[in-house]
């Protein structure tokens, strides 16, 4: 230490600031409580993502009728179908398709075989369908229809049977009255004309003919007695089935 720099004040070491240092505990539970944020937002994640997705259930087996409304066939097979419906419903995809020809100068968008009439049941009857979600209580809506079949068509006619059978009747109304009524149809009529169906009533059970009543049961090698089509149905589901298919042997 040369002469100069002993007249300097010299720094009290006592006095001088000490360099606080961060306790490690304090990382330590900084570091666990961000690994616990992570965990809380990772899990809510996967649970929305688990309400999102729907369950991985086994398809239901399609059951396709090809009527018309205004048909004593179409309303004969329905009528068979009554007592197959409680029986099988959970797991029967049903879809129905119209004879009719198009027209797109007519007001509904088709001509119907039966009259205008026949029109406005078909789109009555595939409104009801579209906006049921219980099969059961759409068929009794449907059996109470084919009972009148002159009636067909008549909106207050169709209601009573929607308020009888349990329908959501607002909803029927709102389907009817716009274009999804319309649209259902014309659907409906091209599913007809390309599947090359020709006769009014045809059932196809899992993407294959099962049975036709025309003035007559027809073309129903597995017979067309309810127990018949439950069985058929039974069969055709490859996920889980009602207690009712066990009374089929080999098909349940």
């Amino acid at each position: 230490m040369d002469e100069y720099s002993q007249l300097l004040p010299q720094p009290n070491k006592s006095q001088q600031p000490r360099r606080r240092r961060s306790p490690k505990w304090l990382f330590f539970i900084l570091l666990g409580l961000l690994a616990a944020l992570t965990l809380v937002l990772v899990h809510k994640q996967s649970a929305e993502q688990r309400i999102q997705q729907p369950l991985n259930v086994p398809d239901k087996v399609p059951v396709e009728f090809f009527v018309m409304s205004r048909c004593p066939d179409a309303a004969l097979m329905e009528q068979v179908f009554a007592e197959v419906v409680p029986q099988v419903h959970t797991i029967m995809d049903v879809k129905l398709n119209y004879f009719a020809k198009l027209d797109s100068n007519s007001t509904l968008g088709a001509k119907c075989a039966h009259g205008e009439a026949e029109c406005h049941g078909n789109i009555h009857e595939l409104c009801a369908l579209k906006h049921t979600k219980e099969l059961p209580l759409f068929w009794r809506f449907l059996v109470c229809l084919n009972k009148k079949l002159d009636m067909v068509g008549d909106m207050d006619f169709t209601l009573e049977c929607a308020s009888a059978a349990g329908l959501d009747t607002a909803a029927l109304l709102q389907c009817v009255g716009g274009q999804e009524g319309k649209e259902l149809f014309r659907q409906s009529v091209e599913n007809t004309v390309y599947s090359g169906v020709k006769r009014s009533a045809t059932v196809f059970v899992a993407g294959q003919k099962r049975c036709v009543e025309d003035s007559g049961w027809r073309e129903c090698p597995g017979g067309h007695r309810p127990e018949d089509f439950v069985r058929d149905i039974c069969k055709a589901q490859k996920g889980a089935k009602p207690s009712i298919c066990s009374q089929y042997p080999g098909y349940y």
